[in-house]
């Protein structure tokens, strides 16, 4: 049975506790330094502040034209070797937290057990356990009306994994036997899940997270943790353009991911409207779609990677993406509804923690 017909069979019987089982398929300190720009001074901006505003100065004809390019995002390094990691994670993130804008820290996870344990499918499968029910999306972006989110188990989900990569690769070697794009009917992705009590002991949550005290003391919130989530899938597993309420650490441990990051919208925040001329209010909040065509009202129905201009042309006045590539160890600091669009390059595994 390929993966196809298997992944077919689970999206026709609806929500069950397995996958069919799959026969073998034959082998088949800050590195970017602030700039200046028109209405701030250079300590008071980041790069990517300053484009965004350059951005919403120019006129609306000069922004039709076509897509704004994508900007790098600012990144730190931690000093590895501190005794005091805790806290320098969370003073490198503090001036970010307050200007709500984002950041990656880069190989933060690199010295953790799951840095170098959650790479083996057979160490995941001992650890959470094959009988553990886990929640799936198949059929690719959420977005899609097409998509089923069955119940299954973890056990059947590694299978799943096994295959895929033997038909597909897992989008770590390049080669010629990785051209072959799956299809979206083909990607089951384990996406917001709580994560495993047998996970939480191979990584260290950031103390800012769930530390009231420590939090207040380094200034990133008050150190209540709402949630802790798992995402695990195979390359081209995708999130949809949306939103999230709260800030939110995204703590890649195994894997490549590209993050495109959008600042909040009129309504959400003041940001996006501050300096701005040629455009409306109304048209910042509008490039999004939220809410329209059965969407959630965090949600956006643009595939931002091939947007469709004719039947989404409000689309041409979004600001320039935040462009961030997640490598195994690094962790994204994402402003509480900040836009962004998550796409799997390789396998990938993650955690992310929601934090007030």
């Amino acid at each position: 049975m390929s993966v196809r017909t298997g992944v077919a069979k689970l999206r026709g019987a609806g929500r069950f506790r397995t996958l069919p089982h799959l026969s073998k398929l034959p082998g088949s300190p800050r590195t970017i330094s602030s700039t200046s720009c028109a209405g701030g001074d250079a300590k008071s901006r980041t790069g990517a502040t300053c484009a965004i505003r350059r951005y919403f100065a120019s006129s609306a004809a000069t922004r039709n034209q076509s897509l704004p390019p994508s900007v790098p995002i600012e990144e730190v390094s931690i000093d590895l070797q501190s005794p005091c990691i805790q806290a320098s994670i969370a003073q490198a993130l503090s001036p970010y937290h307050k200007s709500q804008t984002p950041i990656v820290l880069r190989s933060v996870l690199s010295k953790s057990d799951a840095y170098f344990c959650w790479k083996s499918l057979d160490y995941l499968h001992a650890a959470v356990g094959a009988d553990t029910p886990v929640y799936v999306e198949i059929g690719g972006s959420y977005a899609d009306a097409a998509v089923q989110k069955p119940e299954i188990a973890f056990g059947d989900f590694v299978e799943y994994l096994r295959h895929f990569e033997e038909k597909y690769g897992g989008g770590d070697k390049g080669g010629a036997e990785e051209l072959q794009q799956p299809p979206p009917n083909e990607i089951v992705y384990l996406a917001q899940n709580d994560l495993p009590p047998a996970l939480y002991n191979d990584f260290d949550m950031p103390r800012l997270c769930d530390d009231a005290e420590f939090a207040q003391q380094h200034q990133v919130g008050q150190g209540k943790l709402y949630s802790c989530m798992l995402w695990f899938g195979p390359r081209r597993a995708v999130s949809p353009l949306h939103y999230d309420p709260l800030d939110n650490l995204l703590m890649q441990v195994d894997g490549t991911k590209r993050v495109l990051l959008y600042p909040r919208t009129a309504g959400l925040s003041d940001v996006a409207t501050e300096g701005a001329e040629g455009i409306s209010v109304a048209e910042q909040a509008a490039w999004t779609y939220a809410g329209s065509d059965g969407m959630q009202k965090n949600t956006s129905p643009v595939n931002v990677e091939h947007p469709d201009l004719e039947k989404y042309p409000l689309f041409a006045n979004s600001p320039p993406a935040i462009e961030c590539t997640l490598n195994p160890g690094d962790v994204l600091f994402i402003p509480a509804k900040w836009w962004h669009h998550v796409r799997s390059l390789t396998r990938s595994v993650s955690v992310n923690a929601w934090w007030i």
